[in-house]
């Protein structure tokens, strides 16, 4: 099978791979978070899309979930420092896909058990008072997340870092253009323009070089 050939070349070419991510990963900005799809054929495996805006946080396992905040916060400390303790959560529009909002009730746990002061907003208008029901029953109060100059508000909290769980299928150029505080992922890696094509373009280059190193064929990963 592919993953034994690959851990087997992995293991003993393990500095050497190490030095190769390393040399990648200089001065390249990561995500507050991603998925990876993942197809298996034994013969073949390929990561097959990146997942900027990715749903599925009530999904992971119990160990995960309870070392995730602390991850959370020390990504939020790394890269914003004291600049980002008041966050809103930027949420898909799918008010009927109560397992969406399982979702982002884990995420939203996660968020405060970083520390963090946390509302969930739309980019669009809401009633003040709009609930929404997961599907385990957790009521999530999300608001609109108002722009007023370059700025966004939900009510009258004024947040310092957007972190984004809409996949932006829509631009909403009006809404997130020259904004003065960070969203994170960025409004501009939204479905609206990014294509799956420029990834593979992206993803089997990158595996021509991993297989280089592993000496093995590439065909088996692209």
């Amino acid at each position: 099978m592919i993953q034994d050939l690959v851990h087997q070349k992995i293991v003993q070419k393990h500095n050497q791979v190490t030095e190769w991510f390393e040399e990648k990963r200089k001065n390249l900005a990561f995500p507050v978070y991603a998925s990876f799809d993942i197809r298996d054929a034994n013969f073949k495996a390929a990561v097959i899309d990146a997942n900027i805006f990715p749903a599925g946080f009530n999904n992971i396992c119990e160990v995960d979930r309870e070392n995730a905040p602390d991850l959370m916060e020390a990504y939020l400390n790394s890269h914003y420092g004291e600049g980002a303790q008041r966050v809103a959560l930027i949420t898909e529009e799918h008010t009927n896909n109560a397992f969406y909002w399982e979702n982002v009730n884990a995420l939203k746990n996660i968020i405060e058990g970083a520390g963090r002061e946390l509302r969930l907003a739309m980019p669009k208008e809401l009633p003040d008072d709009f609930v929404v029901e997961s599907a385990l029953g957790h009521e999530l109060q999300v608001g609109t997340a108002r722009r007023e100059g370059s700025q966004i508000f939900v009510g009258d909290f004024s947040p310092q870092l957007l972190l984004s769980n809409n996949d932006f299928s829509q631009a909403y150029e009006d809404w997130g253009k020259d904004l003065s505080l960070p969203i994170n992922p960025p409004r501009e890696m939204g479905w609206y323009q990014r294509k799956k094509g420029n990834y593979f373009d992206q993803y089997n280059q990158i595996i021509l070089e991993f297989a280089e190193l592993l000496e093995i064929d590439p065909w088996f990963l692209q």
